[in-house]
């Protein structure tokens, strides 16, 4: 009898540590799935940004030499809002 104890013991002890390992796996993987999303996140920004920056100095050039610079700069800070609104 003290056998069935024993092994029912050891039973639960190997169950306790497969959910544990489980939950740490899963946990893991959120975390690695979480910092994917932060890197997209901040890609997506940097790319609204330049494009913003590139659509404004053409658009600029279009004004003259000195609407370049200008319109690179409205068109950078336009296309960071958007990305943060969208």
């Amino acid at each position: 009898m003290g056998y069935g104890i024993l092994s029912r013991g050891t039973q639960t002890r190997q169950q306790a540590m497969g959910l544990m390992r489980d939950n740490a796996r899963e946990e893991t993987q959120r975390n690695m799935q979480n910092a994917q999303l932060e890197r997209a996140e901040k890609t997506e920004k940097v790319s609204g940004t330049t494009t913003g920056a590139m659509a404004g100095a053409y658009l600029g050039a279009q004004a003259g030499s000195i609407g370049g610079p200008a319109g690179a700069a409205i068109g950078a800070v336009a296309g960071y809002a958007l990305t943060e609104l969208f």
